[in-house]
């Protein structure tokens, strides 16, 4: 039970430091690319055998490592974004309704068995997403006000598959903190790249030691 507990406080907290940056004027992506770091070093600190010192490049489980890093960075770009603009209650729904896709995937793909109550929990849940999107913004906006909210969904419930597939297949024998670093690292990396990127052909770009405290401070929970 504790860890259940634990696992809603963190979600709650990490998601409210998006309505934080939006206060303090701290440039979100920036900070999100910080907060991977933070995680790795976490990540290591806490694990038995430090990943960083690993050859993790050369395990079987590396290349979903790579596709849930992108997915991380970029999902948790999006909640950040939908947090900002419509609250944290709708970007909170959309992530945890998310959890008919893995679902949907075990019962189309997997076969397990399915149900009227599964059908109506899978149906019900697309119409709540939508609904919750439908929060009263600026008029010029309305009719794309659905779309972070369905980013949020349809990307955080790829990550909860790739994730299971993962546990699934290659743990144990691998160790869930070393993969979970993992995937923080590459996330950090590609958001590094992406960052640079932005920095060279971006003027306006908002990056100095405000995101990199903020973007710390957001990677610990």
């Amino acid at each position: 039970m504790i860890y259940l507990f634990l696992s809603i406080l963190f979600s709650v907290a990490t998601v409210s430091f998006f309505k934080l940056f939006e206060k303090y004027q701290v440039n979100t992506f920036p900070a999100i690319v910080m907060n991977y770091f933070s995680c790795v070093v976490m990540g290591n600190l806490l694990a038995e055998k430090a990943i960083v010192i690993q050859s993790f490049w050369l395990m079987p489980w590396f290349i979903y490592s790579v596709f849930l890093g992108f997915m991380f960075i970029t999902i948790f770009y999006a909640i950040g974004k939908t947090s900002q603009l419509m609250g944290i209650s709708v970007s909170m729904v959309a992530a945890k309704l998310s959890v008919v896709i893995p679902v949907s995937v075990a019962i189309f793909i997997h076969h397990e068995s399915l149900n009227w109550m599964k059908l109506l929990g899978i149906l019900f849940s697309l119409i709540a997403v939508y609904l919750i999107s439908q929060k009263d913004i600026d008029k010029t906006n309305h009719r794309k006000s659905w779309i972070l909210p369905f980013v949020v969904f349809v990307g955080s419930g790829l990550i909860d598959t790739g994730l299971k597939h993962v546990e699934k297949n290659f743990i144990p024998p691998a160790d869930a903190g070393n993969i979970v670093s993992t995937i923080f690292l590459v996330a950090a990396c590609m958001g590094t790249v992406i960052l640079l990127i932005q920095l060279i052909f971006n003027n306006a770009m908002q990056f100095g030691k405000k995101e990199i405290i903020w973007g710390i401070a957001l990677g610990l929970p």
